[in-house]
């Protein structure tokens, strides 16, 4: 598409943002990132699935210059809006979060050549590969994101992952960008008025030891490893008093990991509460924040807890070791419940709040998304530079 052809708003440009699933992870990516790019600068036309959350994605970038077209499913219906926005010419460039919007819209954008930005906020595993035509599948998505102008990934661990499992990428090397994540700092040491208790939920009292589990339930976030890790501390000859965990999340095997629990005899020991979109009166009471992930592209989540000055316990897997090395968090094997449970007992036994809180000016200092922001838009413009010297 010639740069004459391309849409105008004024002087803003069109980003159409392609999201798959707009909660979680992703959202919180957008949320922090996309205010702090120029308002006066960018329109976004986020293509999403309709879900729970998407009011609350709304509300996080209701101060941008923005507009939303929900879809029922990611199915043909999701691809043909894609696609017609493509031919009308709707956009500068496309901003897609994930790898399977990314391959869609690279699929599509073989017709337009529109400047396209993939951020992958997840990691590869030998299951994801699996089957008669698995060779064929790697080779064909290889393919679709090499034809990207930028993959940005989020860490040095996500970009080895996508290498390893995508070998011919090491041919696109310039096109693969880390630029970390980072949160808004300030949001979370503002003053918090009006503040709930902990002990306001049904099913946690004032003496409760609470364990926070703040992510999906999903098998690459590790929650079965925590269910384990209870089930031994429950079992030991010294239980730790009143343990709660407090889980808070989305994800299709929620009704597995409860009848598990159930089936375990652990149910007094775990509270679910719905979707919070704001989680910092939660951290700041918890007594740990457990990440008992698998596998990770960055973990965001374990920033929101560092500038809370909220002990961490979190697995060594991919990501998360990056994203915590250096910091006070408390490392365990990955899919471990031994040495979870060990972990935990020390910490109810060695607090360490105090020495969290003096890592929050570092924390301030490495992970402000401002940082993050500014990386994005320069990648935005090269995207635009690029196509712009090939239709030259």
């Amino acid at each position: 598409m010639n740069a004459k052809n391309r849409p105008s708003l004024g002087e803003k440009k069109k980003i159409v943002t392609v999201i798959r699933h707009p909660t979680g992870g992703e959202r919180t990516y957008l949320k922090y990132t996309y205010k702090r790019l120029d308002r006066n600068k960018y329109h976004f036309i986020v293509l999403t699935i309709r879900a729970e959350e998407i009011g609350q994605l709304k509300q996080d970038l209701k101060e941008l210059s923005s507009e939303f077209v929900e879809m029922e499913k990611f199915n043909l219906s999701f691809f043909y809006r894609l696609f017609r926005m493509l031919f009308k010419r709707e956009a500068h460039l496309i901003h897609s979060q994930g790898y399977a919007c990314g391959v869609l819209s690279s699929f599509l954008n073989l017709f337009f050549r529109v400047p396209h930005v993939i951020t992958f906020h997840g990691t590869f595993d030998s299951q994801a590969f699996r089957g008669r035509f698995a060779f064929i599948r790697k080779k064909i998505i290889q393919f679709l994101l090499s034809r990207a102008d930028y993959i940005n990934v989020v860490s040095e661990d996500a970009k080895a992952n996508l290498i390893e499992y995508f070998p011919g990428m090491r041919r696109h090397l310039p096109k693969i960008v880390v630029i970390e994540n980072g949160i808004d700092v300030g949001f979370f040491r503002e003053e918090l008025k009006g503040q709930k208790k902990l002990s306001e939920i049904k099913g946690i009292d004032e003496d409760s030891f609470v364990i926070g589990y703040l992510g999906r339930y999903m098998p690459e976030k590790g929650f079965p490893v925590l269910i384990d890790a209870i089930e031994r501390l429950a079992k030991t000859p010294a239980p730790i008093k009143n343990l709660k965990v407090l889980a808070l999340g989305w994800g299709s095997f929620i009704r597995e990991y409860q009848a598990l629990i159930k089936e375990k005899g652990l149910a007094d020991h775990f509270v679910f509460i719905e979707f919070q979109p704001d989680v910092r009166w939660i951290l700041r009471q918890i007594d740990v924040l457990v990440i008992p992930s698998l596998r990770e592209a960055f973990g965001l989540v374990a920033l929101e807890g560092l500038v809370s000055g909220t002990p961490i316990i979190a697995s060594d897997c991919v990501g998360l070791r990056e994203v915590l090395r250096g910091t006070p968090a408390r490392m365990v094997k990955a899919g471990d419940p031994k040495d979870l449970a060990n972990a935990i007992l020390d910490m109810r036994a060695n607090p360490e709040r105090e020495r969290f809180i003096r890592f929050i000016p570092e924390v301030v200092k490495r992970f402000d998304v401002g940082v993050t922001a500014e990386k994005l838009d320069v990648l935005f413009q090269r995207a635009g530079q690029k196509q712009g010297e090939t239709a030259g």
